[in-house]
């Protein structure tokens, strides 16, 4: 399976998916722990190469937002511009109606707090204090 995963990530980078790509580089990171005798420092490398390109992924994927905001006339058909946008209104109020509900969950501060303790090990972050 991790193989797979492996060759599927190197098919869609190929093949320009890089978003995609670089988020099963992440499923087979949280696979490698799974493997006998995995070094710890092997493993921190690589959580903190995917964070980079999870970073790089997200800035990429905001710029071809962009561009297809931009070219719509010239990506899309009629028929499937007519479709898009639609579906973006539908989404918008879908992602207004989703933020109210999320702010409505109980215990929001437990959940947060028990998140973290769960991503503990994952989460490096390093304070440098100049008092």
């Amino acid at each position: 399976a991790l193989r797979a995963r492996v060759n599927s990530a190197i098919t869609a980078f190929e093949t320009e998916k890089f978003e995609q790509a670089i988020a099963i580089f992440g499923l087979v990171i949280k696979e490698l722990p799974r493997l006998a005798g995995m070094d710890e420092v092997v493993l921190s490398y690589l959580r903190s190469i995917y964070a980079n390109y999870a970073s790089l992924a997200a800035s990429f994927t905001e710029e071809l937002e962009r561009d297809v905001q931009q070219h719509l006339d010239s990506i899309l058909s009629l028929k499937d511009r007519e479709i898009y946008k639609s579906v973006t209104k539908q989404y918008e109020g879908f992602a207004k109606t989703l933020e109210a509900a999320r702010l409505e969950v109980r215990n929001r501060k437990a959940i947060w707090y028990r998140l973290i303790a769960a991503c503990g090990d994952e989460l490096d972050v390093r304070i440098n204090s100049k008092k």
